[in-house]
């Protein structure tokens, strides 16, 4: 069952060169600007969320329609799932980060990760036993 769109334009912007936008059945849900077309392995793209239409004077071109299959929520994450073979699960984080010398006031970050590069962030851990300092 299909559960919303991806659409991916590319636009002018030398720093944000794609725009993303996502729709939840027939609803514009998120549209973000982006610095890449997916993120590489073991890298996140900063996103910034475009929050006016573009103008209707810039030119977007685009670059893929995909059908996705599933969304996921989990607190400040979401994930997405495409209905492809290859680049299909990815995650966007949403943090809210106070300005350093102006207290009470936010921005957003956000940041699109896939599953490769959430498993090569995480912190190599290792598993200590306990030696018997008390042998029999």
């Amino acid at each position: 069952m299909i559960k919303g769109t991806w659409i991916l334009e590319r636009c002018v912007s030398d720093r944000f060169p794609y725009r993303l936008q996502i729709l939840r059945g027939d609803k514009l849900w998120l549209v973000l600007r982006t610095q890449h077309r997916w993120p590489a392995a073991g890298r996140h793209i900063f996103c910034l969320r475009e929050d006016e239409p573009p103008s209707p004077d810039e030119v977007l071109g685009e670059l893929e329609r995909v059908d996705i299959i599933a969304f996921n929520e989990r607190g400040r994450r979401i994930s997405v799932v495409l209905d492809r073979k290859r680049y299909k699960r990815c995650d966007f984080l949403f943090l809210e980060k106070s300005y350093k010398g102006r207290p009470g006031e936010s921005y957003e970050q956000i940041f699109w990760l896939t599953q490769r590069s959430i498993e090569q962030h995480r912190p190599a851990f290792k598993l200590v036993s306990r030696v018997n300092d008390n042998p029999k």
